[in-house]
């Protein structure tokens, strides 16, 4: 059985709650660019750490639950994002190694589009989708790839944010 948390149609480029869209243009409000401006994004040494990831969006005055891998294990990571998947209220971004899912790179950050039971694997939206089409990967490699030190976040490991309302 596939749960899949776009019931509604959406560019894949946009996260919803029932309170609006996020995208690239509008998520950097000054509450949120306080938290990490989205010049040092885009700029070297690109990015952003989980932390800073669920302080954006904490930004918006939404509930972020922001979870380092090596502060769960992968049953409760899976019952998580598979609740989080049922759920149109909330959605889910996993912070992840790509080179533990056999792609090119280090650190990177998506959304979860869905969870296939029979498979066990989650499919990620690869916000690149010039370089990365969405992809299904088996729960445990995703968990492992969540599971990896990120050296720019006070060596902490990655994981994923829980975001609602």
């Amino acid at each position: 059985m596939v749960l899949n948390a776009l019931n509604v149609p959406r560019p894949a480029s946009k996260m919803t709650l029932g309170l609006g869209m996020f995208d690239q243009e509008n998520i950097f409000t000054p509450a949120a660019t306080a938290v990490k401006p989205a010049a040092s994004i885009v700029n070297p040494p690109y990015g952003m750490t989980l932390d800073e990831l669920g302080g954006v969006f904490a930004a918006h005055d939404l509930v972020v639950d922001v979870v380092h891998a090596s502060d769960s294990d992968l049953d409760t990571f899976r019952k998580t994002a598979v609740s989080q998947l049922r759920d149109n209220d909330k959605f889910i971004l996993v912070n992840y190694l790509r080179k533990s899912i056999g792609q090119e790179s280090g650190g990177h950050i998506s959304p979860l589009g869905a969870y296939d039971e029979d498979s066990d694997r989650f499919l990620i939206l690869d916000v690149s989708r010039y370089k990365y089409p969405p992809v299904w990967v088996e729960a445990a490699t995703l968990f492992d790839a969540m599971n990896t030190v990120d050296a720019d976040n006070d060596g902490n490991t990655r994981g994923y944010v829980s975001v609602g309302h």
